[in-house]
């Protein structure tokens, strides 16, 4: 009987060790970039329904404050951007969205990788089309999320 392995096991048992590292290593590296994929999708997600809810009330302080309904949507035509606590569209919408550890805006806080477009297209008299595009690059890979929805003039008169 022989005691001790000789020296083939042994390489062939540490490559079945390095292939099976490399294998989790590699599960591990796919698992973390989809987290973060997935994470920034939601996020755009998010950020473009914040956009139509910012559309939706401005639409809707019009009405109370027995204004134009379309007062502050008609010029957003080629695209405009909104804070969250917007009461009007900001035509200079082109810059990233900057994040102050609580909200997204374009006032406080470090950029982020996120840019949110809105543009808001009269269809007849009553009717407002709503486009939010939030778009992103990770990685070098350009992303977008868009959301459409259309607007009526609910207090016809």
């Amino acid at each position: 009987m022989r005691n001790g392995f000789s020296l083939i096991e042994v390489i062939v048992a540490v490559f079945l060790i390095s292939v099976g590292l490399v294998a989790a290593f590699s599960l591990i590296n796919q698992t973390i970039y989809h987290t973060q994929t997935v994470s920034s999708r939601l996020t755009a997600i998010y950020l473009a329904q914040e956009g139509l809810e910012i559309v939706k009330n401005i639409r809707d302080s019009n009405f109370l404050n027995v204004y134009n309904w379309k007062n502050g949507l008609n010029s957003c035509e080629s695209g405009c951007g909104a804070d969250y606590n917007s009461a009007t569209l900001d035509p200079a919408w082109n810059t990233y969205l900057r994040f102050d550890g609580n909200f997204y805006s374009y006032n406080s806080g470090p950029d982020t990788k996120f840019r949110r477009k809105i543009t808001v297209t009269p269809d007849g008299s009553d009717i407002l089309n709503v486009s939010v595009d939030v778009s992103w690059s990770d990685k070098g890979r350009p992303y977008n999320k868009i959301i459409e929805e259309r607007l009526y003039n609910w207090q016809q008169q």
